[in-house]
């Protein structure tokens, strides 16, 4: 009976696997023979070079100095990644400022690069995330959980440098393309749509007129006594909200027109792009830094000198979980440096040499 039950489970589970996978074969053809080659995003495409040359920069032996090593291993990484960065943003200009007079089977060729491109981002997708996931499986399990070849004897080495490589690509590309000035008109639209938003419960609670239609609209829900003039609020600070809100968005769109016309200026829109990416850069070195140091805090010896400050009731209670946080922070420690970049930059950790 439980046999067939897993059998049952395990057919239903690959019935649902070829539906999907089916239903997303369908889209991605649909999507590449619609948008075509030119048109689509050369993410999946950009990713071959990026790691053939991650590949070549992990052979290049690394000074034993920790902060030579650390800052040598950081810069040729962001190099690595700003040069296929460039290379996108010069090719795709000189594909979309001189627009291809093509004829019928140009455009077919067009569609038929489309429909690869999907399926080649895809397969890079799979690749780096499958990849970081089974790293760190593998490094939790302490075996390989996927018992192949090509993935124990390479991609187990090189899958987490995948990962931080593509991660670091597709921030420094957000960046660029996003832009330092859309970046601030964004977080300001955010921050006038909370200020409207104040603005309006203030206005509902200060202005007697506003106060007064509260009051009415208050009376008119008598069967909910308890909520009655909360609602009324709720009602007359959303409607104070949606003309403070269009107001805001009024004005945004002015922004974003000025914004627009300043980055039709070429050099604007590089320097623009530049200082975009490099706050990028900067969010994605913190972000690692601390991840990093946090790891290696865990795995070491900072969580149980933690718990044996603690009472003795209390310890009773926390040295198993310490234990198990510790061990399984180890195992993540051991992913960190199953890749040689990865590797390099975790053991050399520059905030980690800073505080000793």
């Amino acid at each position: 009976m439980l046999g067939n039950l897993l059998i049952d489970t395990q057919l239903l589970i690959i019935i649902i696997a070829a539906s999907v996978g089916g239903v997303i074969l369908i889209l991605s053809i649909v999507l590449g023979a619609v948008r075509g080659f030119s048109r689509m995003t050369w993410i999946g495409w950009e990713m071959l070079p990026l790691f053939g040359l991650l590949f070549v920069f992990a052979l290049i032996p690394m000074p034993q100095n920790p902060y030579a090593a650390f800052f040598i291993e950081l810069a040729g990484l962001t190099l690595i990644v700003a040069l296929i960065l460039g290379l996108d943003v010069w090719i795709r200009h000189l594909v979309l400022s001189r627009p291809l007079r093509a004829g019928k089977g140009l455009k077919a060729l067009d569609r038929i690069f489309g429909v690869l491109t999907v399926f080649v981002t895809l397969a890079m997708f799979a690749l780096v995330v499958g990849g970081f996931v089974l790293a760190f499986v593998d490094a939790i399990m302490g075996e390989p959980v996927l018992n192949i070849g090509l993935w124990t004897d390479f991609l187990s080495k090189y899958a987490v440098d995948l990962f931080l490589g593509a991660v670091l690509y597709l921030s420094l590309r957000a960046g660029y393309r996003l832009g330092l000035l859309k970046t601030i008109y964004y977080l300001l639209a955010m921050a006038l749509t909370v200020l409207a938003f104040i603005l309006a419960c203030k206005t509902a609670l200060n202005w007697s007129f506003i106060v007064m239609l509260s009051e009415k609209i208050a009376a008119g829900f008598s069967f909910a006594k308890e909520f009655n003039s909360f609602l009324g609020f709720a009602i007359m600070s959303f409607v104070v909200f949606v003309v403070y809100f269009a107001a805001v968005m009024g004005l945004m769109v002015l922004v974003n027109w000025g914004i627009r016309s300043a980055r039709k200026v070429e050099a604007v829109g590089i320097v623009d792009g530049a200082i975009a990416a490099v706050i990028a850069f900067a969010i994605f070195t913190g972000v690692y830094l601390a991840i990093g140091l946090g790891v290696h805090s865990l795995a070491g010896d900072a969580l149980s000198s933690l718990v044996s400050d603690l009472p003795e009731e209390a310890q009773e209670f926390t040295a198993d979980i310490a234990v198990t946080v510790g061990d399984i922070m180890q195992s993540i420690e051991n992913a960190f440096v199953s890749s040689p970049i990865s590797k390099v930059l975790y053991t050399n950790n520059f905030i980690g040499l800073l505080i000793g």
